[in-house]
């Protein structure tokens, strides 16, 4: 549960990293227009409704002051001398928890318990790469208390468990009695020092089971030094297996006085007419003339088993005949229609959807099913008439697979990937706003341009271009939807390869 809370961490403030960075590189084309601060208070807004952890959002000129904002929150005012628009002027940035005073005013005007805060920044550039300003964002800390009791709902915990995290220092940052300090317990030394495990610790004098792991970041988000304990009483930790022997005895003691009495009874009742039977059958057996088993005399009951014995033997013998030919042919007929259905939907080279199969995949997916944000991404390999034309179609047909098997990769688990023929692809991301297609899209992107590929005659680097579009809902129209990310794709050409471009809507529309 440490591990899982720190990784939950991590990932999202790096989403949040990633978010802002996205933000910032798509303010230019906001800056061009005329009425700029009206179209950035308006996409701060949208972008506030679509993240509701995102306390403020602001933009800030070079010179610190802020120009335009959620709220209109602090417009015209100085940042010149915070930590986050100083660390933003050289790069993205994330700043460790805090109390906003002056925010916490204006969130929380009748004066309620003050709001905490985790502070993310970045550079914004214009087309020519000149500084204009900083965009930065105060994320609420509840959002990390949130997770935090996700995790601990009764149906996963032992009750008692709780879960603190801490600050690099080892004082609480989220949990019971917030900013102690814990560093005089080993647990929290070792996770201090960048460990994992869990041990056995005595808080306020009781007998605890702790378990630690370090939030150290993910991907190019840097991390913040949190380290994250969960904590369970002893008692309460080992109470299911003390739990388990006992009922395990209980059961196994039960269990035996039962089966030795209905044993007892059982053997008295049975054992010397099926003897008998027994008997009948092994000398009926040695008859060469009778192909089941042969009558057997004694009782009435004998009997009645005996004959209904040999009518059991002869129906199994004919019914099993009947049913391995019926089981053969339909196990042969559902394989073949198997075998077909997935030969007409798949590309036989990268084993993704093709065409057919994408959008008979995204008919039985989506369509006639409430779905928003939707975005879909066309990518094709560049120069690839070259790398034949240099290298061989053998070495690229490996190519081909080599970048479906890399979408593959960093596609989630509901996202669709298809080979739309030669080097094109596409890929339907539901779920996915616009501003998050496009970071994806680069972050592919660049792993794909980092990817050396194995040839038969030595290792090729390629790049791809991507065009990126998004729709609210299936309804509007995938082919339109298809039709602009091949648009922008062509832009993406046009402007040098291995780039991303976009058809984004409007943030007024």
């Amino acid at each position: 549960m440490a591990h899982e809370m720190a990784e939950r961490l991590d990932q999202d403030m790096f989403d949040v990293y990633s978010q802002v960075q996205t933000f910032a590189r798509l303010d230019p084309y906001v800056a061009e227009s005329s009425a700029r601060e009206a179209k950035r208070r308006q996409w701060m807004a949208d972008l506030q409704r679509s993240f509701p952890r995102y306390a403020w959002i602001g933009f800030a000129r070079p010179d610190g002051i802020i120009e335009a904002s959620t709220g209109k929150m602090l417009e015209g005012q100085s940042v010149a001398e915070r930590p986050w628009f100083k660390a933003a002027l050289k790069g993205p940035f994330a700043g460790d928890l805090h109390e906003a005073l002056l925010l916490n005013r204006l969130l929380r005007p009748d004066g309620g318990e003050p709001l905490r805060f985790v502070d993310v920044a970045a550079p914004i550039y214009d087309t020519r790469g000149t500084l204009v300003g900083v965009i930065g964002v105060h994320l609420y800390w509840s959002w990390a208390e949130q997770m935090r009791k996700a995790l601990l709902v009764p149906q996963r915990i032992f009750p008692g468990t709780d879960i603190r995290v801490l600050d690099g220092t080892g004082r609480v940052l989220l949990g019971p009695n917030i900013g102690e300090a814990m560093d005089h317990l080993p647990a929290v030394q070792a996770a201090l020092r960048g460990e994992t495990g869990a041990r056995r610790e005595t808080v306020e004098s009781s007998e605890w089971l702790v378990g630690y792991d370090s939030a150290n970041g993910y991907r190019d988000y840097p991390g913040l030094g949190w380290r994250v304990l969960t904590m369970t009483p002893m008692e309460i930790a080992y109470a299911p297996i003390r739990e388990i022997e006992r009922g395990l005895l209980l059961l196994g003691t039960i269990a035996a006085l039962i089966g030795s009495g209905i044993s007892y009874l059982v053997a008295r009742r049975l054992t010397a007419p099926l003897n008998r039977l027994a008997e009948d059958a092994r000398r009926s057996s040695d008859r060469p003339e009778t192909a089941f088993l042969s009558r057997s005399g004694g009782s009435r009951e004998v009997v009645r088993l005996s004959q209904a014995l040999r009518a059991l033997v002869r129906r199994i013998g004919t019914y099993e005949q009947d049913l391995a030919t019926v089981s053969a042919e339909a196990s042969a007929l559902a394989e073949h229609n198997s075998v077909l259905k997935e030969m007409a939907q798949t590309d036989p080279l990268t084993g993704l959807l093709n065409r057919r199969g994408f959008f008979e995949a995204v008919e039985a997916r989506f369509v006639g099913k409430p779905q928003t944000d939707l975005s879909v991404l066309v990518l094709d390999i560049d120069r690839f008439k070259a790398i034949n034309d240099t290298h061989g179609h053998g070495v690229g047909d490996t190519v081909i697979q080599a970048v479906a098997r890399l979408c593959r990769q960093q596609c989630r688990e509901g996202d669709l990937v298809a080979r739309f023929g030669g080097e094109e692809f596409v890929l339907l991301l539901p779920g996915c706003p616009g501003p998050a297609a496009v970071a994806f899209a680069g972050r592919l992107r660049q792993r794909i341009a980092d990817q050396r590929i194995e040839t038969q005659t030595s290792p090729i680097g390629v790049t791809v271009s991507i065009g990126v579009a998004w729709g609210q809902d299936i309804s509007e129209g995938l082919n339109e939807a298809i039709d602009r990310a091949d648009r922008a794709l062509y832009r993406a050409k046009v402007n040098g390869r291995n780039r991303v471009e976009a058809r984004l809507p409007s943030p007024a529309a």
